[in-house]
């Protein structure tokens, strides 16, 4: 196998025709080829595959056979958070950094210490991004986040609004500032609240404030307003995953299980890994008899999905006792 061939490879894996890049790839391992650009790359696709455990598998092949570059360490720290190994992702995170300072690099610090409540450790990365960098949205958004989780509510709350300063439509940002300053309410008084700001024109096309209010009514087991909602906040941003699974979970809850089969079943194909949307699609598929149906589905993510193994063992069970 010869240069060309690889390069074929990553050109398809460039255009998205992951199936036939893997095959490949695969073919040039099996004429005995070992190659670090080879293995990295093919670590990389199975990353966009999804299979998590495959591209750490690859991945380490290509470290073994040389120094990692800024690339391969990117990738390793990015597979390692996929896998919820947090620790080690934080060393190759500060391995890239060190190699490049890279500021993306930097922000996926913050963020790893934020998802571990280290709060004060992820303030300290935003804010030196900050200083050196000067404004940066999603850092400053990033910074929000933090200071809400720390309970500073008014240095919070100045992040948001200096987002909103430079660009009154920011919806997200907006969203954020509401949630703060209706935060302990109870769910009826953060109605009334969104009810008003919603009745103005400009914020009622805000899909971020309608899904606030369809949480809120969701929170009071008030459903079909909460399902009028999230069906308003999904006409205005269809991709709206949050929504569409807060959607299918108050169908759920009102036993349109029909409905629930609709609008999870595309969201579980996305991610099959959310284990409540995976029972409440496959006991609505069960409700309604179509066992068949969530079968073929689970069969056709797992031909997706290499590493959704466990998928098998579902499907397997599927109309039995569970």
């Amino acid at each position: 196998m010869g240069h060309n061939t690889l390069e074929k490879a990553i050109e398809l894996k460039k255009n998205r025709k992951f199936k036939e890049a893997l095959a490949v790839f695969n073919e040039i391992i099996a004429n005995g080829v070992k190659d670090s650009f080879l293995f990295s790359n093919l670590a990389h696709l199975h990353f966009l595959l999804k299979d998590y455990k495959q591209a750490l598998s690859m991945l380490e092949h290509s470290i073994a056979i040389k120094e990692p570059n800024a690339f391969v360490t990117n990738l390793k720290s990015e597979i390692l958070i996929r896998l919820n190994r947090d620790t080690e992702a934080e060393d190759w995170l500060h391995r890239l950094i060190q190699q490049t300072m890279d500021k993306e690099a930097i922000k996926k610090l913050a963020r790893l210490y934020l998802k571990n409540k280290r709060f004060e450790e992820a303030l300290v990365y935003v804010n030196r991004l900050l200083d050196s960098g000067g404004y940066d949205r999603d850092i400053m958004l990033l910074k929000g986040e933090i200071l809400t989780k720390m309970r500073q509510k008014e240095e919070a709350e100045k992040a948001f609004k200096t987002i909103i300063a430079k660009n009154p439509k920011d919806e997200f940002a907006y969203q954020r500032l509401i949630m703060l300053k209706l935060e302990d309410k109870p769910p009826e008084e953060i109605i009334r609240e969104l009810e008003t700001i919603i009745s103005v024109p400009s914020k009622a096309t805000s899909a971020y404030l309608r899904c606030l209010l369809a949480n809120a009514y969701k929170e009071i087991l008030r459903y079909q307003e909460a399902i009028g909602e999230y069906h308003e906040a999904l006409k205005l941003k269809p991709d709206y995953i949050f929504a569409r699974k807060q959607l299918g979970f108050c169908l759920s809850k009102i036993k349109d299980y029909a409905g629930v089969i609709q609008v999870l079943s595309e969201v579980f194909i996305q991610e099959p890994e959310d284990t409540y949307v995976r029972s409440t699609l496959i006991c609505a598929y069960e409700k309604t008899g179509r066992q068949d149906e969530a079968k073929e589905l689970l069969a056709n993510i797992i031909a997706l999905r290499p590493d959704q193994k466990q998928l098998i063992g579902i499907m397997k069970k599927i109309g039995g006792h569970r």
